[in-house]
């Protein structure tokens, strides 16, 4: 893990978590979906980007009552809220 974020980012987090509720619950699993597993790819191989460039990743997959947020981070003082959307096709983001 990285250093331990500013004060300030984990008196955020705190009310964030508050306002989002359990942070850490367990989702519902559709183990043999093949686009869930995509997608669980997806939010490791950001997780480890952000952190190769000096982010500290705080939690994955917050529940919010308006959906859920796939990666939270911190950089400095600074908090992150990540989206991640993942591609099947190499070819896709090669063309980016």
């Amino acid at each position: 893990m990285g250093p331990a974020p500013p004060q300030r980012v984990r008196r955020l987090l705190r009310g964030l978590i508050r306002f989002a509720g359990a942070l850490g619950r367990k989702l519902a699993v559709r183990r043999g979906d093949p686009r869930h597993r995509l997608g669980r790819r997806g939010e490791q191989a950001a997780a480890q980007a952000l952190r190769r460039r000096g982010y500290v990743i705080l939690a994955r997959n917050v529940r919010t009552p308006r959906g859920e947020i796939d990666l939270l981070a911190c950089f400095g003082d600074r908090l992150v809220l990540v989206e991640v959307k993942t591609q099947r096709s190499d070819a896709a983001v090669a063309a980016r």
